[in-house]
């Protein structure tokens, strides 16, 4: 791989005219998953950024592109996401940017290295992390990752930072609830699955008790509507019910009202193989099952789920 890398930037960086200077940065993501990726610095010195590499190598070894095919579409790639120095974020003056800045949890044990780099609280078996999102054009978004380096440049200190921004959750994202049970079930009959489908039993299997997508408007990070318990609170009142919750990723949570039965639909086992065969590793968020009381206005580990490091690569 390290020769077809040294090509493959060698001739990108050419095709370029030399305007961006590239190395190989692989890229860690949430849970310590990496994936292979581009650094494109401008030779000005002015801005970079990073562009991933996807499949390209195994493309390349099974013989479907050749290096300078893949070049040539990393440096349109380089050019169609360029972001100038203007578009960048100016993340000096705090006081300017505070309001934007949001909560997003992530897998406490899988990113314990990373979270020494920023601020955060522990909760439940999950961290509380800060995120700045900024607009790089009209279609597409990006994400900053508040870090300690931050907050060395404000003058604040970690405690003082993440008390103001735990106070300021509920305002700075809206949850929004969608009935995932009834949205599949419409999915299964319009593809005309057999009653006696799996599929389609496991969801009628869920209907009793209702299944429910929890996120957040504004950020790609909605399983932070997990620290959103007033909206938790009005949903277990409106279903009179206490909330059994599925960590379905960083982006979203799955809810069940308890029913009489008093169980959850799913396992911490079921959640660990969902994890493991249809959630991307740098995707998950838990493999434990959580609990809402609406009377203590709690939210506690139901079912401690195992940690990512014993779950098969």
């Amino acid at each position: 791989m390290e020769t077809f890398l040294k090509e493959l930037l060698s001739t990108a960086q050419t095709l370029l005219d030399n305007e961006y200077i590239l190395e190989y940065s692989p890229d860690t993501k949430n849970n310590h998953f990496t994936l292979p990726a581009v650094k494109a610095a401008s030779a000005d010195g002015t801005h970079a950024f990073s562009l991933s590499l996807g499949n390209a190598y195994e493309v390349y070894k099974a013989g479907r592109s050749s290096v300078p095919e893949i070049a040539g579409v990393l440096a349109n790639k380089i050019r169609e996401g360029n972001v100038s120095k203007n578009t960048m974020p100016d993340l000096s003056d705090y006081n300017a940017i505070k309001d934007s800045i949001k909560a997003a949890v992530i897998n406490y044990e899988a990113n314990l290295d990373y979270l020494k780099e920023r601020p955060h609280v522990q909760f439940l078996d999950l961290a509380i992390v800060f995120i700045y999102n900024f607009p790089i054009n009209e279609t597409i978004n990006g994400t900053l990752y508040i870090s300690n380096r931050h907050l060395k440049e404000w003058n604040m200190d970690s405690e003082n930072f993440i008390m103001q921004h735990l106070h300021n959750i509920s305002r700075n994202a809206m949850p929004f609830i969608m009935d995932t049970t009834d949205f599949m079930l419409n999915i299964a009959q319009k593809l005309r699955l057999p009653a006696d489908d799996p599929i389609l039993q496991d969801l009628q299997h869920a209907l009793p008790g209702k299944l429910f997508t929890f996120s957040l408007y504004g950020t790609p990070y909605g399983a932070g509507v997990l620290l959103h318990t007033s909206a938790l609170q009005k949903f277990a009142e409106e279903r009179n019910a206490n909330l059994f919750i599925f960590p379905s990723s960083i982006y979203e949570i799955l809810v069940q009202p308890e029913t009489a039965a008093g169980v959850p639909y799913m396992t911490a086992e079921d959640v660990a193989d969902i994890n493991l065969t249809q959630v991307r590793p740098d995707e998950r968020l838990s493999n434990s099952i959580y609990y809402y009381d609406r009377h203590a206005r709690e939210l506690t580990i139901y079912e401690q789920g195992i940690s990512f490091s014993q779950m098969p690569m």
